[in-house]
């Protein structure tokens, strides 16, 4: 393979940066309603802080920067929030679902990019170039670049670009990216829970560079590269969340916050593999998963030599032994925690085939041997076939968010209700909170037969009950006397979504999304109208 240089290499990357984002977009989820309490969960605190400007003032953006640090999952992924629906505000564009999927469609973009160079500097440009391609139609990897409630796509890239640059970092002791590198790794800090995993990650970085040929030397060399200049930078982004940490510490409360958040986590020591490895198997694709066991040999063997590829192996281990042995599903619920060990997978698959090439064409005397690069395309179509028909909790649910109907059924609330009212739904708060505009009756995680005793509970005080298809089919016939049905969410000819009101009309309203989801994003996809003044 010829090196790519110049307008080759352009050429290449321009090529996975649109083919990620055409992905992306044309993926069924990137224009849908959002559907779980992450998404929602994520965007109502980023919108959360636009409350500063109902009244401006010095201590008010203090209050509300505060809180924005203070966000359990990570302050950094709610950030880009921020600067997104500002930008799409200024310009006077409504904030609809798409505009708000935006930077993490961006992310996606640039992550295949990120782990060309991340793995060219590590290895070689031809196992980057395969690298980059399998990335961009990894099933985790666009799944996540539609996800504003998840901070992992973001987390990968930030840590393989701060890999990147702490390499060159470490090798020139200290001298060459000393500013880029600690702000990257701080960046890290702030959009992952699960951040200390950078730190051997770094301590093994530093040792495959160090130019020392004795290992004492080059651990004792590792620690003296970190200059006071490094630690200034570092402290200077990541003191918002440490100085949150101390204020919640002082009041008693810990737990509350990023850090309080990540601390308040237990080990539960388990046997877990076989779940992870069926999770792992739905974002990889089956072809990269048969070949896991072959290219983690080859890892130990390389981390043995302590050999730059091994990073990969390193950085599989310390994003998938935890749930493999130590945190069970029942509390972690992984799911696309595993990006970090899908990334660093296929990035090994990538090099055992590229190292297997250049293998047997040394072994046949450089004879022009070219079926192992059939082979790595043929991989390649397996994993986009796997991209439209493997099945993840995220792709599943898309039954459930593609035309649910809540952006007309927040149009008919909003438009016909006022904000006094109580409402009972099946639907997760944070979900209903964005759509609605107000605080609803609701829980999270429920199941039919859960959700059917909280509606026994609570469904008399309701003055709106609004409920998916399947919780109508199963509930319209306990609905309180109270209660009669005003409005029916509909899609053409199949009924979405059932609206009941306490003491309304006899008539029932036949709603179009067609008709009536635009309407909604017009008027109502603004920061103003979609946050919520209670959000934890």
């Amino acid at each position: 393979m010829n090196k790519l240089h110049g307008s080759k290499l352009l050429l290449f990357l321009s090529f996975v940066f649109f083919f990620s984002l055409l992905l992306s977009i044309f993926y069924p989820l990137a224009f849908q309603t959002f559907s779980t309490s992450d998404d929602a969960g994520f965007l109502l605190a980023g919108l959360d802080f636009f409350h500063f400007f109902d009244e401006p003032s010095i201590e008010n953006l203090i209050i509300y920067s505060f809180r924005l640090a203070a966000f359990g999952w990570g302050p950094f992924t709610i950030f880009v929030t921020v600067i997104n629906v500002a930008f799409f505000s200024i310009l006077n564009i409504p904030l609809s679902e798409f505009v708000l999927r935006l930077p993490f469609i961006f992310f996606g973009a640039i992550s295949p990019i990120v782990a060309f160079f991340f793995v060219k500097r590590f290895h070689n440009e031809k196992s980057a170039v395969l690298s980059a391609l399998l990335v961009t139609v990894l099933p985790i990897h666009i799944i996540q670049s539609v996800r504003p409630g998840g901070n992992w796509l973001i987390a990968a890239t930030l840590l393989m670009a701060s890999l990147y640059f702490f390499a060159e970092y470490a090798k020139s002791s200290g001298s060459r990216y000393s500013v880029i590198t600690p702000f990257l790794i701080a960046l890290y800090f702030l959009t992952d829970n699960q951040f200390l995993g950078i730190i051997p990650l770094l301590i093994f970085t530093s040792l495959l560079f160090q130019d020392r040929k004795n290992l004492f030397d080059r651990i004792k060399e590792t620690f003296l590269i970190f200059s006071p200049k490094f630690f200034v930078i570092f402290f200077l982004i990541f003191s918002p969340v440490l100085l949150q940490f101390l204020y919640y510490a002082n009041q008693g409360t810990p737990q509350y916050g990023f850090l309080g958040h990540f601390l308040e986590k237990t080990l539960s020591p388990g046997f877990y593999v076989f779940y992870i490895l069926g999770l792992l198997k739905d974002y990889l694709g089956g072809a990269l998963l048969l070949l896991l066991p072959f290219s983690l040999l080859t890892g130990l063997y390389s981390a043995i030599r302590l050999e730059k590829k091994s990073i990969f192996f390193i950085w599989f281990l310390v994003y998938s032994i935890p749930y493999f042995f130590l945190l069970p599903p029942s509390l972690t619920g992984p799911g696309m925690y595993l990006i970090g060990a899908a990334f660093s997978s296929t990035i090994l698959a990538s090099i055992l085939l590229t190292d297997l090439f250049d293998f047997i064409r040394k072994k046949t005397n450089n004879l022009r041997i070219h079926f192992l690069s059939p082979f790595a395309a043929f991989l390649l179509i397996i994993v986009t076939f796997s991209y439209f028909f493997t099945p993840t909790y995220v792709a599943n649910d898309l039954e459930n968010s593609a035309g649910r109907g809540l952006r007309t059924a927040g149009y008919f609330i909003r438009e016909n209700f006022s904000e006094e009212v109580l409402i009972l739904t099946d639907f997760e708060p944070s979900v209903a909170r964005i759509y609605f505009g107000r605080e609803p009756i609701a829980e999270y995680d429920l199941s039919l037969s859960e959700f059917r005793d909280f509606f026994n509970r609570t469904a008399e005080k309701a003055d709106l009950i609004v409920l998916s298809e399947t919780a109508y089919l199963n509930l319209k016939d306990e609905l309180p006397q109270a209660q009669s049905l005003a409005a029916v969410v509909k899609r053409e000819n199949k009924d979405l979504l059932f609206i009941s009101s306490k003491n309304g009309k006899n008539s029932i309203q036949q709603l179009d999304v067609n008709e009536y989801d635009i309407l909604f994003t017009e008027k109502y996809g603004n920061y103003a109208s979609l946050y919520s003044e209670k959000i934890w």
